[in-house]
């Protein structure tokens, strides 16, 4: 495959040692492994080659690799997710601890195992002694060789297809956007969960440049939408009873107007005129 080039792929990879599922676009091996998610997402990705967008000894095997070709390669740590850096394992207070959000409360209390964040570095507690943690900020992954098993279904040279991928590869969804290209134009729709998402606004940074790198638009407009006047309230639904109530009293004015007691469809009932008395007889 060539650098820069758009391929459906599918793959699935394992950590070597212990071996345990790490990921994959097989929806039947997941569960095969005891690694299915409900209501996750599987199937082939589309994705770039030798751009970063991966591993880098993924990416690295996939310039070698040719449609239809199933391949597989060991992937050692430093072309993962890197080396255990000792560096990166740190003792903080436990009273440092006690002032992250979670622990501020007194509900939970720090133990091994735990995630927290300091500092915006994510890291595991590790142990707790003497009022002391000792955090890992090594990636969970650092210092693990993987085994990867994939296959190159196509090459993608559907310009809507790139561009929903670029933005996967950018914001980690795209199901809901909608893409549309008039002429050299490129609109993007945005949905309601972006225009809402402060992660939202670094990804279409990323996703513009990538756009200009990957793609060939003269303009690129990202569009949101929104109702132009208030949606007006519905009236309450009438009941069934209602309605009866209502056709019960229609009939009985329609009645009363045949009887004349109603007066003329539409107005009043007109007085009667008072006629003149006849002669009265002197007094």
């Amino acid at each position: 495959m060539k650098k820069g080039e758009f391929i459906r792929l599918e793959f699935t990879a394992w950590v070597k040692e212990p071996r345990e599922l790490f990921d994959t676009t097989d929806e039947n091996v997941a569960k095969e492994e005891g690694k299915y998610v409900e209501g996750g997402k599987y199937g082939p990705i589309v994705t770039v080659v030798g751009e970063g967008k991966l591993l880098q000894g993924l990416d690295e095997a996939l310039l070698e690799a040719e449609v239809g070709e199933e391949k597989e390669v060991e992937i050692p740590p430093e072309k993962a997710f890197g080396a255990r850096n000792p560096k990166l394992i740190e003792m903080h207070s436990l009273r440092e601890l006690m002032r992250l959000p979670e622990f501020r409360k007194g509900d939970e209390m720090p133990a091994p195992g735990m995630e927290v964040t300091l500092g915006g570095r994510k890291g595991v507690i590790t142990t707790l002694a003497a009022g002391r943690a000792r955090i890992d900020f090594n990636h969970p992954y650092a210092g693990k060789t993987f085994i990867y098993r994939f296959k190159v279904l196509e090459v993608v040279e559907d310009p809507v297809e790139r561009v929903r991928a670029l933005i996967r590869l950018n914001y980690g969804r795209e199901e809901d956007f909608g893409i549309e290209i008039k002429n050299s134009t490129l609109e993007i729709i945005l949905p309601e969960i972006a225009k809402l998402d402060y992660g939202w606004v670094s990804a279409k940074l990323g996703l513009i440049s990538d756009i200009r790198k990957f793609l060939d638009f003269e303009e690129i407009r990202f569009v949101e939408k929104y109702p132009g006047k208030r949606v007006a309230e519905e009236a309450p639904e009438e009941t069934g009873k209602d309605v009866e109530e209502k056709a019960a009293g229609e009939g009985n004015e329609e009645a009363r107007v045949k009887e004349g007691t109603g007066g003329e469809e539409g107005g009043e009932v007109p007085e009667k005129e008072e006629k003149p008395d006849a002669k009265k007889p002197k007094e």
